[in-house]
């Protein structure tokens, strides 16, 4: 499963999501809304109102969320 991950530098909940990723051994591509100031517009157009940002193959959510970063596949 391929994972993609919109973060920011020094945001505890981008880093308390990371650290789950990693954990759970998905593939993740990362996106940095630091590096690319036009992902904000992005993810606002989305719905998105808070980092970090998480996109599935089947589920998207914005913010640290542990109950849906437990259902995802190890």
């Amino acid at each position: 499963m391929n994972i993609e991950f919109w973060t920011k530098t020094r945001c505890p909940k981008c880093n308390s999501t990371a650290r789950v990723l990693k954990e759970r051994n998905v593939t993740i591509t990362y996106r940095s809304f630091d590096d690319e100031p036009g992902l904000v517009d992005e993810a606002k157009a989305r719905g998105f109102f808070e980092a970090p940002v998480v996109i599935t193959p089947d589920d998207a959510w914005s913010g640290y969320r542990p109950d849906k970063l437990v259902g995802l596949p190890k």
